[in-house]
């Protein structure tokens, strides 16, 4: 047999023995024995819950809004002749801003004189008149009396008593017109006057002037430019009067009053705030009453950031635990007390939270050994390690 085919088949039967081993070897091995491992209890850290008294303070804080802010109009319409402020700029209480052209103003005020002279005139001329007019009434009235009397005794004609008689009416009817003019004079003169100071108050609405002393915030008209009574032209704020407003929760609400006096921070400055607006009704979104803080300071500006801290009532004897101690899941709140190194959960109602502690109140009292920290992953019944 040649030399090849000879390690052919030697290469056979060692693989055909090789196979044969592993085989015997993989059924003949024993079954694998499950070792189990004792599962070290996890370490926490526990702290003990206190009975004491607590001064919670609430940090806020909010930027500045200027106290008083105005966005001016002219009550009349035209066309600016004459810009005399910009942005920025200070101006006291009647410095003017912006003036309209009043030409056609001052014309209403010339009529509105004109009128008004006319009418006094005429009624100076119906008073005269008036007296006239009674004298002729008096005459008439004695020339009637007379003709009655011949014509009593048929010595006038009665035609002669008619045309007297008529003329009398005539004569008082001329007297009631112009009694009526004089009687009326007064509500005339005043309807005259009304329209004069109206035309009066019109040529002066086209001067636009400071209400108070204020700084400019923004000018929105330029010369040329056409204007009517519902463009807001000037913007002018109070400077020195400024307003920190600031959304607090109920409980912090209920501890601010009126007329308060509290501390305001304002670029490393402590300064004297008084809280001069407090919404009772909250927010019906955000459950947050609205506060406003009045701070008295020339040099500041809107938009600063300031912060407050508002001190709520004094909690006497009161458990509290740390906030990292609290178990917030689904709405309700718990805690995992310690007991012989099995852990208990505890659920408990939360009060005022004051810097990292917080009011708690439940199946507890002080004393009681509770996980501190990293309460997320632990459950109930769980045994424990303490750390030291």
């Amino acid at each position: 047999m040649p030399v090849r085919k000879i390690s052919i088949v030697f290469t056979l039967l060692l693989i055909l023995v090789i196979v044969a081993l592993a085989t015997y070897l993989v059924k003949t091995a024993p079954e694998p024995v499950a070792e189990l491992q004792e599962t070290k209890p996890a370490m926490v850290a526990v702290v003990r819950i206190e009975a004491r008294d607590i001064q919670p303070v609430r940090h806020v804080s909010g930027r500045l809004q200027a106290a008083t802010k105005l966005g001016l109009h002219f009550e009349v319409g035209g066309r600016v002749i004459e810009r005399n402020v910009e942005p920025g700029q200070r101006v006291k209480a009647g410095d003017l801003l912006l003036a309209l052209a009043e030409g056609d103003y001052r014309d209403g005020v010339v009529d509105a004189q004109a009128q008004l002279d006319q009418e006094r005139a005429a009624i100076a001329r119906d008073r005269r008149l008036l007296a006239i007019a009674q004298k002729n009434s008096d005459l008439q009235a004695g020339e009637v009396k007379r003709l009655e009397r011949l014509s009593s005794s048929s010595l006038a004609a009665q035609s002669l008593l008619d045309d007297a008689r008529k003329q009398l009416l005539q004569l008082e009817s001329e007297q009631e017109s112009f009694s009526y003019s004089v009687s009326s004079a007064k509500s005339r003169i005043a309807l005259r006057e009304s329209a004069l100071r109206r035309a009066q108050r019109n040529q002066q609405r086209t001067r636009l002037n400071a209400p108070f002393d204020s700084v400019v915030n923004s000018v929105e008209a330029n010369v040329g430019d056409f204007i009517t009574t519902a463009q807001v032209v000037v913007e002018v704020f109070e400077q020195g009067q400024f307003d920190l407003a600031i959304e607090v929760d109920g409980e912090t609400a209920r501890a601010v009053f009126l007329k308060q006096i509290v501390d305001v921070t304002i670029d490393d400055r402590v300064l004297l705030g008084e809280v001069v607006a407090l919404q009772n009704a909250p927010d019906p979104e955000t459950f947050t009453h609205a506060v406003r803080i009045r701070i008295s300071e020339e040099k500041l500006l809107p938009g600063t950031l300031a912060s407050t801290n508002l001190v709520l009532s004094k909690q006497e004897n009161v458990l509290v635990a740390p906030v990292t101690a609290i178990l917030q899941e689904e709405g309700a709140a718990h805690i995992y007390r310690v007991v012989d190194n099995i852990l208990m959960r505890v659920a408990v109602d939360v009060g005022i939270r004051d810097g990292d502690v917080q009011i708690i109140a439940g199946d507890i009292q002080a004393g009681d050994i509770i996980v501190s920290r990293d309460v997320a992953a632990l459950s109930d019944n769980q045994t424990i390690s303490i750390s030291p």
